[in-house]
C-alpha cells in the first residue's frame, strides 16, 4: 500500500488547526510512502449454501463455492495455492429433508414409510441400541407436513447404518366446506 503526508496549517501555541492562517506557498508537498509490502495470505473464499434441489428424498445434498483467493485482491487462484488451509467443504446433505409421502389418501394422518419398517426387519435386535423418543405433532394442520423426534445412541456401539430416521412426512385430511353462492 501507500501512505500520503499532508501538511495542516496549525496556531502555533494550542496546535489546533487554523485553515486559511498560513501561505499556500510555504506549504511543504505532500510526502508519500510505501508500506506493507509483504503480501496478504492467500484464503479460502466460501460461498453461502444453495437451496436443496428436492424437498423430500433420502439423498438430497446442496453445495457451495469454495474457493482460494489472495488476501488483498480476492482473485480466484488454483486450489494447490491455499494448500496450508484446510479446505472447508463444499457439498453435505440437505438438513431436515423427510422421506417422500407415498400415497396421501390411502393413510389419512399417517405416513407410509417403507425405510423405517425395512430397516427393523433386516436390523438383528441385538445391534439396535438407539433410543428413540416419540414423534411430534404433524406440522401442519392440514395437508402435508413433517413429523421430528429425537434419537441418540446410549453408548458407543451404536450402529450409523441401522439409525431410525428422525424426521418424516406426514399427512393430515383437510376438511371440505361447502359454500354456497345466491
Amino acid at each position: 500500500g501507500e501512505q500520503i503526508s499532508r501538511a495542516v496549517c496549525r496556531h502555533t501555541s494550542s496546535k489546533m488547526p487554523a485553515p486559511g492562517k498560513c501561505r499556500q506557498d510555504s506549504r511543504p508537498s505532500d510526502r508519500m510512502r510505501v508500506c506493507n509490502l509483504q503480501p496478504c495470505p492467500v484464503r479460502w473464499w466460501i460461498g453461502p449454501w444453495q437451496l436443496c434441489p428436492v424437498t423430500c428424498g433420502e439423498q438430497a445434498v446442496r453445495r457451495r463455492s469454495v474457493i482460494c483467493v489472495s488476501g488483498s485482491d480476492e482473485l480466484a487462484l488454483p486450489d494447490n495455492e491455499c494448500e496450508g488451509q484446510p479446505r472447508p467443504r463444499h457439498i453435505e446433505p440437505c438438513p431436515d429433508i423427510p422421506l417422500c409421502l407415498l400415497d396421501p389418501t390411502s393413510a389419512p394422518n399417517m405416513l407410509l414409510n417403507y425405510r423405517e419398517t425395512l430397516q427393523l426387519k433386516q436390523s438383528p435386535r441385538r445391534y439396535n441400541k438407539w433410543t428413540v423418543l416419540p414423534w411430534s405433532q404433524c406440522s401442519v394442520s392440514c395437508g402435508i407436513g413433517f413429523k421430528k423426534r429425537t434419537i441418540f445412541c446410549g453408548s458407543i456401539k451404536c450402529d450409523s447404518q441401522t439409525k431410525p430416521i428422525s424426521v418424516k412426512q406426514c399427512y393430515r385430511h383437510c376438511p371440505t366446506t361447502d359454500t354456497h353462492t345466491l
